[in-house]
């Protein structure tokens, strides 16, 4: 029974996969680059110069937005009128409109 034979050159990939990836992953961060230059914001010339590890501007915030709104609708909803009520009650006797009012409650999460 023969051996099976072994091949020393590995397959080749198809031409233009992960090179043509790369090469378009690098021409819409070089338009990216060139937006942010023409709106005014400073890219260093180092990755990490002055990098604090905050979020890439180039990295897209739509989910980010989408779960900030959906929290802001989540922490505005119109309470029960009972709440609303005893709310606009204790606000007036602060001398504060209901809605400064609700936005200490929301901040500190207690009542003033």
């Amino acid at each position: 029974m023969a051996a099976p034979k072994f091949n020393p050159r590995p397959a080749q990939r198809p031409k233009g996969g992960l090179a043509l990836a790369r090469a378009r992953e690098e021409t819409a961060r070089r338009q990216k680059e060139a937006l942010l230059v023409e709106t005014g914001i400073v890219i260093p010339l180092s990755e990490w110069l002055g990098h604090n590890n905050g979020p890439d501007l180039l990295v897209s915030t739509a989910w980010q937005a989408y779960a900030w709104r959906k929290a802001h609708e989540k922490a505005w909803k119109l309470p029960p009128i009972e709440v609303v009520n005893l709310r606009c009650k204790r606000a007036e006797a602060l001398g504060l409109s209901y809605r400064e009012y609700t936005l200490a409650l929301l901040d500190r999460g207690r009542y003033l």
